[in-house]
């Protein structure tokens, strides 16, 4: 009822800010979480008033976190400015203390489960798996898993999306992925090529 009295006292407007909203989340390279939420929110609505198309509820129900970074010691990083675990140990809370709490607060609503994205173009993080994997394997002593055991341990991630745009290392992703699914992770590769 809201939102038909909405869309008929604003429906141009409304129907306007749906389409930016979608447009950033589709085509912005960088945005903030306040602005992702309120995005999504304008998103949702177009869903519910079937003006966007293609679109399922369930899609809401995901939060993607983007990007965590791998480093060449395996120290694990969101977007090159919040540390997450160095040498084994979650760090996360000393630069967000309540970040754990604000996921499980989120996933107390609707969504439903928590990615968190490996990698993006030319940053490196494949090409530090493989190194790692290479010269640690992904056994419990290798770095690789007591870094993802620790955040497994410290935050509500249920999934791990491997967005490898340059590497492409079918024998050493693969290690990686099974690593992670032992670990209680959901596993998806999403190769980028162009």
């Amino acid at each position: 009822r809201a939102r038909v009295a909405l869309t008929e006292k604003f429906g141009l407007e409304t129907r306007d800010r749906v389409g930016r909203a979608y447009g950033a989340l589709r085509f912005g390279r960088r945005i903030g979480c306040r602005e992702a939420t309120d995005c999504l929110s304008m998103l949702r609505l177009g869903h519910e008033m079937n003006w966007v198309k293609g679109m399922t509820r369930q899609r809401f129900n995901e939060l993607l976190v983007w990007s965590v970074e791998v480093g060449a010691t395996g120290d694990l990083n969101l977007n090159a400015e919040f540390p997450l675990t160095s040498g084994g140990k979650y760090i996360g809370n000393q630069t967000w203390p309540k970040f754990k709490h604000d996921l499980e607060s989120i996933k107390s609503g609707k969504v439903t489960r928590i990615t968190f994205s490996i990698g993006s173009s030319n940053v490196g993080d494949f090409q530090h798996i493989k190194s790692l994997v290479d010269s640690q394997g992904t056994g419990k002593k290798s770095i690789l898993y007591k870094d993802f055991a620790a955040l497994a341990a410290a935050l509500p991630v249920d999934a791990i999306d491997l967005d490898d745009e340059n590497s492409y290392d079918s024998e050493s992703t693969i290690k990686f992925a099974l690593m992670l699914g032992g670990l209680g992770h959901h596993v998806t590769i999403n190769p980028y090529t162009n």
